[in-house]
Formats: C-alpha cells, structure tokens, sequence
C-alpha cells in the first residue's frame, strides 16, 4: 500500500478523489450497510405493532429483521444493490422527512483525520476535485476549520440545489471543488430512492464526466451501489483522454469489490487507463497519511495538521538488553525472503479490446500451462508459448518473440502476476492447491485428500502443526461445505529485499443455489474461520508457520512445467527461515502502545 500511495501523492494534483459513505466510517458516520439494518428495523417495527426498542430487545433480532425482507415483503435481497434506495423508498418516501431522519443519524459527527488530511490537501492546491456521494458535511467542516485558522479562500461547493452555477465553476475552473452528486442535508435535498438516483442531477453529473477526462480519480469507501454513479464513471471512458492520471479503487482487507466494480476496473484497463489498481488499506486516515508524505504541503497548513494527527499506535519504547547480543527476544513475522523469482515474461499480441475475464477463462478452457496478464498497456505472459498460441488463437492473440524484464517495484499490475504466479507455483507442491481470485488476495490450501492414496506429506505436516484435521465439511442448510486449511499470500518488500507473506486462513468453498443460501454459507463459513483461528497463540502459530515453509521452501517452486526453448519459465525460491526481528545490545524494539 506504501509504494502504490506514495505514487498517488506524485500525481495528486492530476487526480480528483471520489468518497462514499465508508470514507466518513471513522466519524461513526453509518455506512450504507448499517443504514439499511436500521431503516429494515424501523420498517419491521412499523408493519408489526412495535416500537425500535421492543425489536431489538428481542433475541436474535437483527437476524430476524434481515431474514424478513432478504428479497421477500417487496424488497430485493440484501445484497442487491438496489436495496439501499428501495429501503429508503419504503420507509420514508417523503424526501423532507426523509432528510430529518438522516440529520438526526448524522447529528454530532466530527472530521476525522482523513478528512482533515484531504482539506490540507485541497487548500494547497494537491487536491482540486473531490466528488462525493455523502449528505454530511464533514469535508466542508475540515475545510473550515483550516480556513478560519489560515484565512484561506472559500471551498466552492456544487450540489443539486445549486446546479445552475455549475456551468460557471466549471467554465471558470474553481478550484478547489466539492461536488455533492447525491445531495445535502443542509438544503433537504438528499437523494436516495430509485426515481431520484436515476433522474439526480444530470448537469452535475455531466460535469463530473467532463471534469474526469482530465483528472485521474482515487475512489474511496464507495460500494458501488448508485446505478447511477457507476454509469458516470462508466461513461468517462468514451471521452478521448479517460481517467489520464489513472483509476484505484481502495478498499478494505476485509472487504471484496463489487462485481459493478471490478466490470468497471476491466473496462477502464480494455480503454487503456493506466494505472487501474486495487488499493488496500485499513481506511482512509491510513490512506491518507500514507498519501501526504508524497505531497509537499506549505509550512502553516503542515503545521496545522500536525495538531490534528492522532498519537501514533507504535513508538519506540526501552527495554532491558541483554549483556551480548543473542538470540532472543525476537519475533518471528509470517513472511519468508523470496531468493529467486520471475524476472522476466513473453509479450503477447493481443487485441486492444480483449479482457482479461476473456483471457482467463481462453487459458482455463485450453488446460494451458500458462497464465497472462495485461502489465502498463501490454499483455505478459509466463509459460509454454505452444498452449499459449493455441489458447489465445480464438481472441486473435498470439505470443511475440519478445520478452521484457519485469519489475514488481515499478508497477503494481506486474506486482499482482508475480502474486499470482507465486500462488501458482506453491499450489503445484503435492498436497496443496491455489485459489486463485479476482481482488488479487491469492490463497494456497490444503487439497481434498483421496481416500486411495491416503494422507499427504502437506497433510501430515500441518495436521501435527494445528492438533487436529485440517480439511473437513460444514453443514450449512442441509449443504455439505468443503474447508480447508490455507494462507493468502501477498509480496512486500522489507528492506530492500521481496518478502513472501504468508496470512493463516481457512478457505471455504462458495456454495448456495440462492442469494439466501449463499449469504447463510458465507455467514457460517465466517464464524467457522473466527471460531477457528481465535484460539492460536503464538507458539501454535509458529509451528504452523514452520510447517508451510517447510513445505514451500526445500527446492525451486516452478510455475509452469516448461520444456526447453518452448517458453518463459517462471520460478520461485523461498528461504526457510521465517523473516525475524532480534534486538541487539542496546537497541529499541518497536511495542504497540508502548507497552514493553
């Protein structure tokens, strides 16, 4: 997240910044998951007799709520986008009523630091637009704040209300700009139904499509539930120059991208925006913080915000250092130093509108032994050539005679192969197997055993390490689910060196003939996995941890089987000795909290 930070600070001047609901979630603003549980509780209470109070006195009440409407009493399923504005349709359909509920959820909410990061930001000219689709007024409160220290100019807001001065502060370039697309509470215009997130404001809408021809966009805590706001977004890819300075789309760790979203990541890549990037972070003060330390910001605005940065969770703290140096205390970390990896990969010629959904299922349907990816404009290839040709012979591809050196440090796109290629290559070991998913976060499990050969190597080893079975089945609604014990794997560098990391995790498989279904797996898959990685101290952790890198580390870790002279092979190497933090005579070790 560093690396891909610090080059969004480089190019802050050229990018304008989209925030959702999620980007005010540290204010205790709801999110729109959270405001649909509480309009679902006031419908329920409201259609049986009841007050808010006596619902959520009720055991299991908030299950209940959620089952009563889960695509059923006129309302789509839960996790259907359209449920967000039908939900307010049903419950408030009156747009002043409406707004007063609203002001009062939204009542005594204060900027956190990621809003007054941003207003630093806009005040020094390194973040001209920002487009929100919120109805608080938490950026305009940051931004006031500066402005009344520093006696700044004022912040142009646009909202619905006042689309007729938008031609002008477009015409004329005010900067900086905040464009309210959804509306604001303080002129009761909060749009949230269907017919007004359809129809909104078009002029506004417009506007922003204009505006994002010549700007990049960072998206932040945006669902992509508002048909609406994706088709904007969508429609910015017909102008000549879409997205110039790129498209990241930050979500959670938890969190997976909506398919609305990732539709629109694919097409933005096919119309050759570049970056187009995922970009994880815990939320967006983290985001921010990260973001500002590329962006030079005048002394009175920096010292500003340094009154308002909030106290750091780790410092260093003294602790008592043994005479010599040795071993211990030291800490072990879930991540091995990669000694060897892919350093280079075949351009392939492809199509410019070929995607990379296409080029995927093109090489599964073929059983190539190869994989592609499109890196900074170009698509790259590891594997035979021959399955290569034959598989993306029907999309109009073929593999060149050309091959580039790749660089994760460079680019997150050649990053993201490599994960992929390293989730690959340590599936291939007997036992295990890859799970390979579209937002990147790669796992590697155990494999389903068959009963005629008997229990793996993997099996053994990892079994001795967590005490017990590690694969099995869940019952889920007369569904038998299959688990496994697995790691996600992601690539960071530390000190100067790739690192492997390795995240302990249960995978599940995804199963469900329904919406209902599948949210009931997810749930219990969910509880499962927290029930049971909460019990793994650290010296089970580290024997688990000992075990997987004794499995992945011996000997090289091929990608693909490549004979001679058809291909570029691609391999890792692993060390086996976990990546380690030893305090030295007299040092400092870094303690959360400062706590020793």
């Amino acid at each position: 997240m560093r690396t891909q930070a610090h080059a969004l600070g480089m190019r802050a001047t050229g990018t304008a910044w989209l925030l959702g609901a999620g980007a005010s979630a540290e204010s205790a603003v709801p999110t729109a998951a959270q405001l649909i549980d509480r309009l679902l509780t006031e419908l329920y209470a409201r259609e049986n007799n009841l007050t808010v109070a006596e619902v959520e006195a009720r055991p299991n009440w908030l299950q209940n709520v959620r089952a009563a409407y889960d695509g059923r009493n006129g309302l789509p399923a839960l996790r259907d986008i359209a449920m967000y504005s039908a939900v307010f349709d049903r419950v408030f359909p009156e747009q002043d009523i409406r707004a007063r509920w609203l002001e009062g959820e939204l009542d005594g909410r204060r900027p956190h630091f990621g809003h007054h990061g941003l207003a630093a930001m806009m005040a020094a000219g390194a973040a001209p637009l920002v487009v929100t689709t919120n109805f608080d007024s938490l950026i305009e409160d940051a931004y006031d704040g500066l402005r009344a220290a520093l006696g700044l100019p004022r912040l142009t807001v646009l909202a619905p209300h006042s689309s007729a001065n938008t031609d002008y502060a477009v015409a004329t370039d005010k900067s900086p700009l905040l464009m309210k697309i959804h509306g604001d509470l303080g002129t009761v215009t909060p749009m949230n139904t269907v017919d007004e997130l359809a129809v909104g404001d078009e002029v506004l809408r417009g506007a922003v499509r204009s505006k994002l021809s010549r700007f990049g966009l960072i998206v932040v805590g945006y669902s992509g539930r508002d048909p609406a706001v994706m088709r904007m977004l969508t429609d910015v890819l017909e102008h000549d120059t879409p997205y110039p300075n790129g498209l990241t789309w930050m979500r959670r760790p938890e969190d997976e991208l909506a398919p609305e979203v990732l539709k629109l990541l694919e097409a933005a890549r096919t119309a050759g925006v570049s970056p187009v990037q995922e970009l994880v972070a815990g939320n967006f003060s983290d985001l921010m913080t990260q973001v500002r330390r590329a962006v030079a910001l005048p002394d009175n605005i920096t010292d500003y915000l340094a009154q308002l940065s909030p106290p750091p969770v780790r410092r260093p703290a003294a602790m008592p250092a043994p005479a010599q140096e040795g071993r211990y205390p030291q800490v072990h970390l879930c991540a091995a130093r990669v000694l060897t990896a892919p350093r280079q990969a075949r351009v392939l010629d492809m199509p410019s509108k070929v995607t990379a959904e296409q080029v995927r299922d093109a090489l599964r349907q073929a059983h190539a032994k190869a994989s592609a990816a499109k890196v900074d404009g170009r698509w790259l290839g590891f594997g035979r050539d021959s399955d290569l040709q034959q598989a993306l012979r029907p999309l109009g591809g073929n593999p060149t005679e050309q091959v580039v050196p790749l660089n994760a440090s460079d680019s997150t796109l050649a990053h993201g192969l490599l994960v992929e290629a390293a989730a690959l290559a340590c599936g291939h070991v007997r036992g295990l197997t890859p799970v390979l998913r579209t937002n990147r976060r790669h796992q590697v499990r155990v494999a389903t055993p068959r009963s005629e050969t008997g229990p793996s190597r993997a099996q053994s080893v990892l079994s001795s390490a967590v005490g017990g079975p590690v694969t099995g089945t869940l019952k889920v609604e007369g569904l038998s689910v299959p688990w496994a014990e697995a790691v996600t794997l992601s690539l960071a560098q530390v000190a100067g060196h790739w690192h492997l990391l390795l995240t302990p995790d249960i995978w599940i498989r995804p199963a469900g003939e329904d919406a209902a279904q599948r949210a009931a797996v997810r749930a219990a898959g969910q509880e499962f996995t927290r029930e049971r990685l909460a019990t793994r101290y650290t010296s089970r952790t580290g024997q688990l941890l000992r075990g997987w890198l004794s499995l992945l580390s011996p000997e090289d870790l091929p990608v693909w089987d490549v004979p001679e002279g058809d291909g570029v092979q691609a391999a890792f190497r692993l060390s086996a000795t976990p990546l380690a933090s030893v305090l030295a005579p007299g040092g400092q070790f870094p303690v959360n909290g400062g706590s020793r």
